[in-house]
């Protein structure tokens, strides 16, 4: 009975030991993984990276409460410092990325919407965006952006840290709102509509985009068409930022122009034809950059 009791007592001891050694190594990981983005600026990428942005972008040292703007758009360089201390990097597109957030200590607070004069689309309130830098390095070259996501509230549903869960290399499953790219002079560079975590719509830069379509039966009559009519409706995309807590009017920026014509062929001619499509623009289309 004594040896059972004893050999018991042996067995808790070995369990509480092993026990409190996995409790320390955990904890250990834990405090490592922590601090890791924290060490990050010193690194070389991120060294390299901050010393090639405070070259190409300089700036004072005083926050803004101003809307600095250019002919393309807000003047971000003026408005947002990015936080070095606090740095995601990873590789996509074969790129070399460094995420990070705004320094909110030194940049102004800016709030991003987006609508277009098109009823049936969405209106992107700008109490629901949220703005961080891209540092993009390739072949020894770095290029910068600033990406603002505009969600939904629906999606949101009153929890806007949901905001942060969302990256340049990662959308949630159900992520409804819109992803919008510019550098930091303020070029828009273009943008993205998603519902349920799928892509609907792109946003060009400035450009008008025509689509035409035929719908219904073509008639000839001698290789002449009778009875067509066509419709075109136009859209715009316009951004909307404001200064949060000022008065100041808000800067609005037209980003593209979308056109669709429609030729309907109603009929009341003789011999038969086939319906035809065509467009230019779109996704990609175009010359310049594009950034997904």
């Amino acid at each position: 009975m004594k040896k059972t009791i004893n050999l018991t007592r042996k067995r808790s001891l070995i369990f509480l030991l092993t026990f409190i050694i996995l409790t320390a190594v955990v904890y250990s990981c834990k405090k490592d993984v922590k601090n890791t983005n924290q060490q990050d600026i010193n690194t070389p990428l991120v060294a390299e990276a901050k010393n090639w942005y405070e070259s190409a972008y300089p700036t004072g040292n005083s926050k803004l409460s101003t809307m600095a703007t250019t002919t393309d758009g807000p003047d971000y360089i003026q408005m947002f410092k990015p936080d070095w201390k606090h740095t995601a990097t990873y590789a996509r597109f074969n790129d070399d990325v460094i995420e990070l957030p705004l320094d909110e200590a030194t940049s102004t607070k800016l709030g991003i919407g987006l609508k277009s004069d098109e009823a049936t689309d969405p209106v992107y309130d700008q109490a629901y965006s949220h703005s961080s830098f891209l540092m993009l390095k390739r072949n020894g070259k770095y290029r910068s952006f600033i990406m603002t996501i505009i969600a939904d509230p629906a999606y949101l549903k009153n929890d806007l840290s949901k905001l942060n869960g969302n990256k340049y290399n990662k959308r949630d499953s159900d992520f409804t709102g819109v992803v919008l790219y510019a550098t930091p002079k303020g070029k828009f560079i273009n943008g993205w509509c998603y519902k349920n975590g799928k892509i609907t719509e792109h946003i060009a830069p400035g450009k008008i985009t025509d689509t035409t379509t035929t719908t219904g039966k073509r008639n000839t009559t001698q290789g002449i068409k009778t009875n067509t009519y066509s419709v075109t409706t136009c859209k715009t995309w316009l951004q909307i930022s404001y200064v949060v807590g000022s008065s100041l009017p808000p800067t609005v920026t037209e980003l593209e122009t979308k056109c669709t014509t429609v030729n309907f062929d109603t009929g009341g001619g003789s011999g038969s034809g086939s319906g035809s499509s065509s467009g230019n623009g779109g996704a990609g289309g175009g010359s310049g950059t594009t950034i997904a």
